[in-house]
């Protein structure tokens, strides 16, 4: 089962990386622009990134490599905020922000950082939290923003990577059933793929 599992899954890889949404080269460019954009925005002061975990974890950390070159006075606490549970649809979000104290907060500039704004809830949710603090100000770095009737359009980013279709993403820190997430190129799962993977973990994946 191991290594059918395994060959299933290599061919799935090679099918995405064959088109991927994203490239390597494109990625890094938009990357480096985006630090330098938050940079400038930062500069001279000591913001803190509120980055949501697991899935913006690489992005806040290619981001922080870029850093350097323009400013080093900052400080990053991640916040944990579950919604796909292994599904390509969104569901209850279950919010972890223990070490995101008010203490922590108050009378900081806070800038939250997330791979993907969908229906706008996770980024929503995340914002109300930190506001109740008495922050100073707050901004949001979003690496790609999917079409979505739902979203709210008054939902405010400054710092954006990609506007994309409304496909699910995979790669660069986003997975599905914990798969791909290390991959260096974003990626589209589709349905058949996605489906594919359920019949091969049913006890993983509902």
């Amino acid at each position: 089962m191991s290594h059918f599992y395994d060959n299933e899954i290599a061919v799935i890889v090679q099918q995405m990386l064959s088109n991927p949404a994203v490239g390597r080269k494109r990625l890094r460019e938009e990357l480096h622009r985006i630090a330098q954009e938050v940079a400038e925005e930062f500069q001279g002061k000591s913001p803190l990134f509120v980055p949501v975990h697991k899935g913006a974890s690489r992005f806040m950390a290619d981001l922080e490599q870029y850093f350097p070159q323009w400013f080093t006075r900052y400080d990053v606490e991640p916040v944990r905020v579950s919604s796909y549970r292994n599904e390509t649809e969104p569901g209850l979000l279950n919010f972890d922000s223990q070490h995101l104290t008010a203490e922590r907060l108050r009378g900081r500039q806070v800038c939250i950082v997330d791979d993907i704004l969908q229906t706008g809830a996770t980024l929503e949710a995340v914002t109300s939290y930190v506001s109740e603090h008495s922050i100073e100000s707050l901004r949001a770095a979003i690496l790609i923003r999917k079409e979505c009737d739902q979203r709210d359009p008054n939902l405010h980013v400054r710092f954006l990577g990609f506007d994309l279709p409304d496909r699910f993403y995979v790669g660069y820190g986003m997975d599905f059933a914990n798969l791909f997430r290390t991959l260096n190129q974003i990626c589209v799962l589709r349905g058949p793929q996605k489906e594919r993977i359920k019949q091969m973990l049913p006890q993983t994946v509902s």
